[in-house]
């Protein structure tokens, strides 16, 4: 399915804050540089970006990228918006809800998950499972889980922003 068709940003956003994916206000600036593999320096959500604080976690939430570049996936389910947020919840540790009459059921991804799984997931295992559907040990993935279509550059910071998820 081509993800072209979104609902209006304002709409999405509201949700997401219903959900908890967003924060209330803007969050203090700190320095993640030293911790933060992505080597992001000091920020604020408001100054820097808005309502999120990363590409990343603009990509989980409303499955956009900051640089204009188009988001696909593919997916044996019946046409709808998705995002990473909608299954997985804005904290990643998983959702469960029913689209027409289908239990769909997001699975734990924070990375403190990921690493125990077996065979735990790398950085690598974790693009292919996200864009080619399949987990560490090369098996298929649900197919509830759509194959995400993004750039390197995007797949990189969705990633980093998994990975950085208390």
């Amino acid at each position: 399915m081509n993800a072209s068709r979104r609902p209006p940003l304002a709409r999405v956003a509201a949700l997401a804050l219903l959900a908890g994916c967003l924060p209330l206000a803007s969050a203090p600036a700190q320095d993640r540089g030293a911790e933060n593999p992505c080597g992001a320096p000091k920020y604020s959500y408001e100054e820097e970006y808005g309502l999120f604080g990363s590409n990343g976690q603009r990509i989980y939430v409303l499955t956009e990228s900051d640089s204009g570049q188009l988001i696909t996936y593919e997916w044996s389910g019946k046409p709808v918006y998705l995002s990473c947020a909608l299954c997985h919840g804005g904290d990643g540790r998983g959702t469960a809800f029913e689209l027409d009459g289908e239990r769909i059921e997001g699975p734990d991804i924070t990375f403190a998950s990921l690493r125990t799984a077996a065979p735990p997931y790398t950085l690598e295992g974790l693009k292919r499972a996200i864009s080619a559907g399949v987990d560490p040990a090369g098996n298929p993935l649900s197919g509830q889980m759509p194959r995400w279509r993004m750039s390197a550059a995007d797949l990189d910071d969705l990633i980093c922003f998994i990975r950085n998820q208390p």
